[in-house]
């Protein structure tokens, strides 16, 4: 739970916490102070730093800042109405400040469902408001010693970010011994392959109408963890048998966040089953395929013969240790996290090699300068994907971008005003450098060559030479004004722009 400790403040002001809610992966407040006239004023901070930490390099690139300020308000209701951008009602809550604390509750009734309303009721009533600091959360029913400290996951535990192998581990122990889980899960399975095959549960093999019997009993033989033939790799390959038949039926299991599909992959897990079915020496007898993903990437299509997504797989963990429940439970949710963050990625080759010799290029063209100026190693691009960015610790919050298809050059600063750096910057700024507004940044920008085709890098080596010049060019610019550059950029904070 991530809680902002030290907010920006005006001369003479100091910002206040009028209401913080919490939720895994980070943190939104609605801020306030007093004007030079006492009269109060408001904006939201969201910060989803710790979302964004379960995210690679790569996931977060065109995401934007994790840390979002809204622009200032006058009044309370307008304050109310920035935080309904959010389901705050449904959120924990971590602070209220004591002069807004009736009118939150006020407008916790107008918006909340009865269980959010009687959590926040619930909060409160508790004396210790330290609890919600302390790692403390909420676990259902009305009783207050619900509260319970848990010692939430480490992000680090997992290696940093949570990638499918998490998944797979915990699904090969759950699987292997949870007689329940495993039940669930096969369960789940047989009916998603009645509704994907499209042919009825009557007209469906033997062992999948045998499995969704009523008083049906599933025995784990073996659960094995990524398992390759000259067909490729499955992920997990589940042995079990039906109570009182001799037959072992696998059930191959692929597992995805967020990464595309291989060529091919579903169908090469199916010829996987059938080659341990058909070839001798047999290893089971029946088999079937299964998808284990988010319910949004599940939506779009696989080709597998059922599905199970993440979402209905996290209630099934029991456990008598309520910590090992919270910790498997938190890996699931983390990974729908990143999914709903990243969306599903699809690779494009083109471009992925195009960027493979780009970054040769940068590493050859600043060879002297890589203490200070950084590109990200090579790794698989999404189609479209043309902007390369370029980072310096010297830069602050600032970076640069070579937009390749475009042919722009942009050394940009985030959530600022680009009128206001304008009136700041217009007198220094070199000769064919222009300030522009992008989205809520200021970016000075150069142009160069466009790059439309990135079939061929060898085509393109002057167009990316000039780019490393001009990126270089806007760098010296900032280093000899920098200064300047951050009076102006400070003043140009859209918190601190007329709303």
């Amino acid at each position: 739970m991530l809680v902002l400790k030290h907010p920006r403040q005006g001369p003479c002001m100091t910002a206040e916490v009028i209401v913080e809610v919490g939720a895994d992966g980070g943190s939104l407040t609605l801020w306030g102070r007093k004007d030079q006239g006492e009269s109060w004023e408001f904006w939201t901070r969201s910060d989803e730093t710790a979302a964004f930490d379960l995210l690679d390099e790569e996931d977060r690139q065109g995401l934007g800042s994790a840390v979002q300020e809204s622009n200032l308000v006058r009044s309370f209701s307008d304050g109310i109405s920035l935080l309904d951008r959010y389901p705050w009602c449904d959120l924990t809550p971590l602070k209220i400040h004591p002069e807004f604390r009736e009118s939150i509750v006020i407008e916790v009734r107008k918006r909340g469902t009865q269980r959010a309303i009687d959590r926040w009721a619930r909060w409160l009533s508790t004396d210790d408001r330290n609890t919600a600091d302390e790692g403390y959360v909420l676990t259902g029913g009305s009783d207050p010693e619900e509260y319970r400290p848990v010692e939430l996951l480490d992000e680090e535990d997992l290696g940093p970010v949570v990638k499918e192998r998490h998944i797979d581990f915990l699904l090969q122990e759950e699987l292997q011994v949870s007689s329940k889980f495993l039940h669930n899960f096969v369960r789940a399975a047989a009916k998603s392959f009645v509704k994907v095959s499209g042919i009825g549960l009557a007209s469906s093999p033997d062992f999948i109408q045998a499995t969704l019997r009523p008083n049906s009993r599933i025995d784990s033989v073996r659960v094995k963890r990524s398992i390759s033939d000259l067909n490729g790799e499955s992920d997990l390959i589940v042995l079990y048998k039906l109570r009182g038949s001799a037959d072992l039926i696998a059930l191959l299991i692929e597992d995805k966040i967020h990464a595309p599909f291989q060529h091919l992959q579903a169908e090469r897990y199916k010829e996987r089953g059938v080659s341990g079915e058909k070839n001798e020496p047999k290893k089971w007898n029946n088999h079937w395929t299964c998808l284990v993903a988010p319910d949004f990437y599940i939506k779009r299509g696989h080709g597998f013969d059922s599905a199970v997504d993440l979402e209905q797989i996290k209630p099934w963990f029991g456990s008598t240790d309520p910590g090992r429940t919270e910790f498997k439970t938190r890996i699931i949710e983390m990974s729908i996290r990143k999914a709903s963050i990243t969306g599903v990625k699809v690779v494009d080759p083109i471009n992925t090699a195009f960027y493979a010799r780009y970054y040769e290029a940068f590493q050859q063209f600043f060879s002297g300068q890589l203490q200070t100026l950084s590109l990200r190693p090579p790794a698989p691009l999404d189609p479209g994907e043309q902007w390369f960015r370029v980072s310096s610790p010297l830069l602050g919050s600032g970076y640069i971008t070579h937009r390749a298809s475009r042919g722009i050059v942009d050394l940009t600063f985030p959530d600022t005003n680009a009128e206001q750096v304008k009136r700041d910057l217009s007198s220094v700024v070199e000769a064919g450098v222009t300030i522009e507004q992008t989205g809520k940044s200021t970016s000075l920008r150069c142009g160069v060559p466009a790059i439309k085709d990135m079939s061929q890098f060898s085509q393109h080596e002057a167009e990316v030479t000039a780019a490393f010049r001009t990126v270089q060019r806007l760098f010296e610019f900032y280093c000899r004004k920098q200064a300047q550059i951050h009076d102006a950029v400070t003043r140009a904070s859209w918190r601190n722009s007329p709303s």
